[in-house]
């Protein structure tokens, strides 16, 4: 899927070189809003408002809506809004993408070592006690159990280089589920304080 491009010319660059424009787009990307509300949120005077307004309206990235009503409103064009929303989406995917992937990795971890394990677990519980009842004497009883011993001893002697791959499959696993739960967290946190931003600016504007 090949990202969208945004083509910067010369006028737009010059209008988001002030940190003040930039603020003025954060905040419309949230929703369309007034001048004074503008002049609230950004803590700064209307005529300075108007005037970065202006330079942002000849750039294409705001638009002046023209109503009946007193109350004029400002929102982004479809430039301007690809030009501020790419990264809010871009956390929001890979918050998804990061804890649906740890979701799935601690599934495999759980089925691959902690469920076959305690199966097998019970399987070797089992077939020694169905040999204990079946045996009739004592003899038979320590003839079996030295032969469950060998082939044991047998069949539990792999070359070292499985069991060290095995342990090192399972290490390598933790590992991953570290990492992606960090990432997880990452982009949560990321959202997190995008959402409070916004209610900021939300009790700001009603107040």
């Amino acid at each position: 899927m090949t990202e969208e491009k945004i083509l910067i010319d010369r006028e737009t660059l010059k209008a988001i070189a002030s940190d003040t424009r930039l603020d003025i787009l954060k905040s419309l990307s949230k929703r369309k809003k007034t001048l004074s509300e503008l002049s609230k949120v950004l803590d700064l005077k209307s005529p300075t408002i108007k005037e970065h307004l202006d330079h942002l309206i000849n750039s294409n990235l705001v638009l002046k809506e023209e109503t009946e009503s007193k109350w004029k409103y400002y929102s982004l064009t479809d430039k301007g809004s690809k030009l501020i929303k790419p990264r809010e989406i871009k956390v929001l995917i890979s918050f998804v993408v990061s804890f649906i992937s740890t979701l799935g990795l601690i599934g495999l971890y759980l089925i691959k070592y902690v469920f076959s394990s305690s199966k097998s677990m019970m399987a070797s519980s089992d077939s020694i006690a169905s040999d204990m009842i079946m045996s009739k004497s004592i003899e038979e009883t320590i003839m079996d159990t030295a032969s469950q011993t060998v082939s044991q001893e047998i069949s539990q002697a792999p070359p070292m280089i499985i069991s060290n791959t095995s342990n090192n499959t399972e290490i390598l696993m933790i590992i991953a589920i570290g990492i992606l739960l960090s990432l997880t967290v990452f982009s949560l946190i990321l959202l997190i304080k995008d959402k409070q931003k916004r209610k900021k600016e939300c009790v700001s504007v009603i107040d």
